[in-house]
């Protein structure tokens, strides 16, 4: 059976790009192939750029808080990784076809966090976002866990809140 038989509808999946970095980078090409494999097999796919996110800074395996980016860092890094994304994507779109047993290419988008995430207001966040995260799921987390243990500065609000 093919995926969307056994789901009897739509199916999207999505994959998150970091823009620390000014271009994308030999780690990032399994999940590109992935997604690429997904769309070929008739899956909608989302590849989703952090250009909020990476303002505030990933802290996992990290002893000290990351410093923030500047803004204009992030979104010229972001622009350009959306754009490598779009260009790949693209070219793979006009080689193989998908697979036989496929029911036709998924769709593929590229999305900005900071699209939405920029709309947010602080009572946004506290009042309807984080009253679904519960504290012993974050608290259980190796990332916390150890900064909350081994870090002499703990571990800020704005990196547990990224968690």
């Amino acid at each position: 059976k093919t995926l969307a038989e056994v789901t009897e509808k739509r199916v999207s999946v999505y994959c998150g790009f970091d823009p620390t970095a000014k271009a994308l980078h030999v780690g990032n090409l399994q999940q590109l192939v992935a997604l690429e494999w997904f769309r070929r097999c008739g899956v909608d796919v989302i590849a989703v750029v952090g250009g909020a996110t990476v303002q505030v800074g990933d802290p996992s395996g990290r002893a000290t808080e990351r410093g923030r980016m500047e803004s204009s860092e992030a979104v010229g890094n972001a622009s350009r990784i959306a754009a490598s994304i779009s260009s790949l994507f693209g070219r793979w779109s006009q080689q193989e076809p998908a697979p036989e047993d496929a029911e036709g290419s998924g769709a593929f988008e590229i999305v900005d966090n900071m699209s939405w995430m920029k709309e947010l207001s602080a009572l946004d966040l506290v009042g309807d976002v984080f009253s679904h995260f519960r504290m012993s799921s974050m608290l259980s987390r190796d990332a916390v866990r150890s900064r909350l243990q081994d870090g002499k500065d703990g571990l800020s609000l704005k990196e547990f809140v990224y968690q």
